[in-house]
C-alpha cells in the first residue's frame, strides 16, 4: 500500500518536465537554462524570480507544515472524539514559527542564490527587486487596460531581464551603430526615446485629470522679470516649459507641476550604480534645473518623476504614486492596496511596452515614391458616380 511518505517519487518527474520543458519554452529556447538561473526564477518576482517552486525541495517543506497543523485534527478522528479539541493558541504560536523559519529559510536561500550569480545577473536580479518593476508579472492579462504582451514581447523582457541575449537582432543600427540592447535603448533615431517619454507622460495626464483640475500638457512657464536663480544650472530661458501641471494635486489652491525623465539604467554613464543612486541623482539634477523657479516664479510645487527602463521609480515618484493613488481610490471608492497595485503595473506595463519597440521598433523610414507626374485622369463627374 503506497503512503503519502512516497510523494517524493511523483515530485521529481514533475520538477523534471518543468525543468527540461517548461522554463525552456517560456524562454524561447530549446535547451535548459543554466543552473544559477533555474534556481533563480524560484524566487517570487519582487525577489528577482518568477515564482516557479523548486518541488523538490518546497513539496516536503509544505507536507511537513500541514502534518503539523492538522496534527490535532488527525488525533481527534484516530480516536473518534465527538469534539475537535483545537487549541486556538497553540496553532497561532506554530503559524508564527512557521512564518518566521520561512522568512529566515528564504532570506538564507536569496543570499545563497545572489552569491552564485554572476555580476551582471546580479545586477539586473537587484534592479528586478526595485519596487514596481515586477508587477507585469503578477497582472491578469486585460487586453482593455493594457496589460498583454504577445509571445515575442514576454519572451524578449523574460530575456532582458535576466541578461540572456535576443534573437534575431540587427548588427547595425540605422544610425551606423553597432546595434545592441544597450545602444538601442539609448538611440534617438526613430523617435523610440521621446515616444517613451511622452508614453509615460500621457498615461499620469490621464490619471491626473480625473482627480485634479487645470491639467495641462507641456504648460510654459512664466517668463522671468529679472528674478534671480541661486544656481547657474537652473533655467531662465523664456520659452521653458515642463512636462505637466496639475492643480491642486498636494495642497489646495497650489499648482503642482510634474517633469518625466525614463532612464536607461544600464547605460555606460549609469554602469556600477544602483537604481536608487541613478534616481536620487537625476532627482537632483530636475530639482536645480526647475525648482525655484517653480516655487517662486510660479508660487507652485515641484515633482520629477524619473522612472527606470527596469520599470523602477524614484522616491519623489513612489510619493506621488501613493497620493495618486488614494486620490482615486477615495474617487472610485476602491480600496487602496488594489488602486496603487494597479497603477504599478499599468506603468511597468507602458515601460516595459516602450522598451520592447526600441529594441525591435524599424529605424529605417518607409519612402514610397510614385511617378504621377505623366499620370492624367480623363474621367468625368459621370464616370466618378458609376
Amino acid at each position: 500500500m503506497r503512503t503519502i511518505e512516497s510523494f517524493e517519487e511523483y515530485v521529481d518527474p514533475v520538477q523534471q518536465v518543468i525543468d527540461e520543458m517548461f522554463l525552456p519554452t517560456l524562454f524561447g529556447q530549446a535547451e535548459p537554462l543554466p543552473d544559477e538561473l533555474s534556481e533563480l526564477v524560484t524566487l517570487t518576482p519582487a525577489q528577482g524570480g518568477l515564482g516557479i517552486p523548486d518541488l523538490t525541495t518546497e513539496a516536503p517543506q509544505q507536507y511537513t507544515a500541514s502534518k503539523t497543523f492538522t496534527k490535532q485534527h488527525v488525533e481527534s478522528i484516530k480516536f473518534q472524539s465527538e469534539i475537535m479539541n483545537t487549541n486556538e493558541q497553540l496553532v497561532e504560536e506554530l503559524k508564527r514559527d512557521l512564518r518566521t523559519l520561512k522568512a529566515e529559510n528564504t532570506k538564507s536561500k536569496i543570499e545563497s542564490i545572489d552569491a552564485s550569480l554572476n555580476p551582471e545577473l546580479l545586477r539586473l536580479t537587484q534592479q528586478a527587486r526595485d519596487k514596481g518593476a515586477s508587477s507585469w508579472l503578477n497582472a491578469i492579462p486585460l487586453k482593455d487596460q493594457g496589460l498583454t504582451l504577445n509571445k515575442q514581447e514576454f519572451r524578449d523582457s523574460l530575456r532582458l531581464r535576466y541578461n540572456l541575449p535576443l534573437q534575431d537582432l540587427p548588427s547595425t543600427c540605422a544610425c551606423g551603430e553597432l546595434f545592441n540592447v544597450s545602444h538601442a535603448l539609448s538611440c534617438k533615431k526613430g523617435g523610440f526615446v521621446a515616444q517613451r517619454h511622452d508614453g509615460v507622460r500621457n498615461l499620469l495626464t490621464s490619471l491626473l485629470s480625473r482627480v485634479c483640475k487645470n491639467v495641462q500638457v507641456e504648460p510654459h512657464l512664466q517668463p522671468l522679470d529679472n528674478e534671480v536663480m541661486n544656481l547657474k544650472s537652473a533655467t531662465t530661458c523664456s520659452d521653458a516649459r515642463l512636462d505637466v501641471k496639475a492643480g491642486g494635486f498636494w495642497s489646495r489652491g497650489v499648482t503642482a507641476f510634474f517633469d518625466v525623465r525614463v532612464s536607461h539604467v544600464n547605460s555606460k554613464t549609469n554602469q556600477g550604480k544602483p537604481t536608487a543612486a541613478i534616481f536620487k541623482e537625476q532627482e537632483s539634477e530636475k530639482k536645480r534645473k526647475y525648482q525655484q523657479r517653480v516655487l517662486e516664479v510660479e508660487m507652485g510645487s515641484f515633482t520629477p518623476f524619473i522612472f527606470g527602463t527596469n520599470g523602477g521609480m524614484g522616491e519623489e515618484c513612489k510619493m506621488f504614486m501613493k497620493h495618486l493613488a488614494e486620490k482615486l481610490a477615495e474617487k472610485d471608492v476602491e480600496g487602496y492596496p488594489i488602486v496603487i497595485s494597479w497603477l504599478r503595473t499599468r506603468i511597468s506595463f507602458e515601460i516595459l511596452k516602450s522598451v520592447n519597440t526600441s529594441i525591435r521598433g524599424s529605424r529605417q523610414p518607409f519612402f514610397r515614391r510614385e511617378v504621377v507626374d505623366d499620370f492624367k485622369v480623363n474621367c468625368t463627374a459621370a464616370d466618378l458616380l458609376l
